[in-house]
């Protein structure tokens, strides 16, 4: 009987240090939300830890300018990091695209997409919905900066023959094209930033490229002052100790102007 009632007392003492552990845990937890409700954050040491974090997971090429808007009085102006995004978040909100990615941040920008988001099934011609998808293109190509020209390239995909030559005749992928920067040109967006084109691939393909250019680097300057005549002159020395030595000879290369057409006309025979 003594046995017993010795096992039976330390039974009855083991529920007591379960309540005693459980006490303690809630009062180390009440201590854990006390600290977490009276804790602040210091906006130094998060901007520190932004910083570093945005500089070690930062792409490798630079952006071309300061990543802010520009406000003018003849209308919204956008930098080129902001007119990717404007870009990006039209055709998101507006048709099914399949990927939408940033090659060169700034710079280069490619958007691929179904050919029937954009077309009616079996023509050239664009879904009447999409004209706020045209126009809010336009308005983004519209809105550069001074010195800095947004462009567009549209392809679309065709099947290629065999042989070198490419067909002449016209085919729906060549209607689709030519259609779709004839509206964009009506709509108000400057010719020189639209350019299509067809690649090889499936008909249902559509791959549209966003540049950014400076202008002075894309503009072709064929003013006469550049086909001046020009001399070069290139020495080649040759040391008078040497056996067969001669002294020093030039020689002079004349550049004449160029006096046939920067570009060849059809129909046209060079001499």
């Amino acid at each position: 009987m003594n046995d017993f009632e010795r096992i039976a007392t330390s039974r009855g003492g083991g529920g007591n240090a379960i309540t005693l552990f459980l006490g303690l845990f809630l009062l180390v937890l009440a201590f854990f939300i006390l600290l977490v409700s009276i804790s602040t954050i210091e906006n130094v040491k998060s901007k520190e830890v932004m910083n570093s974090l945005t500089s070690t997971f930062s792409d490798l090429v630079t952006p071309v300018t300061d990543p802010t808007d520009f406000v003018s009085m003849q209308g919204e102006i956008l930098s080129p990091e902001v007119f990717q995004d404007r870009i990006a978040g039209v055709f998101s909100a507006n048709v099914a695209v399949d990927q939408i990615r940033v090659i060169q941040p700034g710079r280069v920008m490619r958007i691929d997409l179904q050919a029937l988001e954009l077309f009616v099934d079996g023509s050239a011609n664009i879904r009447p919905g999409h004209i706020d998808l045209i126009d809010r293109i336009v308005a983004s190509l519209s809105a550069n900066p001074k010195g800095i020209r947004y462009e567009m390239a549209f392809l679309i995909g065709s099947t290629m023959p065999d042989s070198i030559d490419l067909p002449t005749s016209q085919t729906l992928e060549i209607s689709r094209a030519g259609n779709f920067a004839r509206i964009l040109i009506e709509r108000g967006a400057p010719p020189n930033a639209i350019s299509v084109g067809i690649r090889d691939g499936a008909a249902t393909d559509v791959t549209i490229h966003f540049y950014t250019r400076d202008e002075d680097l894309a503009r072709l300057n064929f003013g006469k002052e550049e086909s001046a005549k020009k001399e070069i002159t290139y020495d080649n020395e040759t040391p008078v100790s040497s056996p067969g030595s001669s002294s020093i000879s030039s020689t002079i290369i004349k550049l004449a102007p160029i006096e046939s057409d920067p570009l060849a006309k059809p129909g046209r025979k060079e001499p």
